[in-house]
């Protein structure tokens, strides 16, 4: 195989051993995501105020937020998995079939790594592992 893309390949055994922690990660992202996106007006108002005289209680609070959901991301990256969508929690794996690159597709609420697609295919690509 040439040009591999990713650091790390996984096997679906290796895949599934990471779900419990990323069905975690992801359900605080979506939670911090909905805290946040629920309450744009307030979190306009509190960056104009902070332009206006350099700072807000509240501020603080939004900031603690998106700092958790940048490294709840970051974990997900690091384990060497691929987030590809928040709202419905889908995550690809990196992995070699046939000696090409293809991912490994879980959704959240899946008990296990159940499909796979190739690298251009996407979600809507999935084909069944067994």
């Amino acid at each position: 195989m040439r040009g591999q893309r990713y650091s790390r390949y996984f096997t679906v055994e290796e895949a599934n051993a990471l779900i419990p922690e990323l069905t975690m990660l992801i359900e605080r992202i979506r939670l911090i995501k909905s805290e946040v996106t629920s309450n744009i007006a307030e979190l306009e108002a509190i960056v104009n105020k902070a332009r206006a005289n350099g700072g807000y209680g509240k501020g603080t609070t939004y900031l603690s937020k998106i700092t958790r959901f940048y490294d709840y991301l970051n974990r997900i990256e690091e384990m060497g998995c691929l987030l590809r969508d928040i709202d419905l929690g889908i995550v690809d794996f990196p992995s070699i079939h046939d000696g090409k690159e293809v991912y490994l597709c879980w959704k959240l609420g899946e008990e296990s790594v159940g499909f796979w697609h190739e690298v251009d295919a996407g979600f809507a690509g999935r084909k069944p592992i067994r």
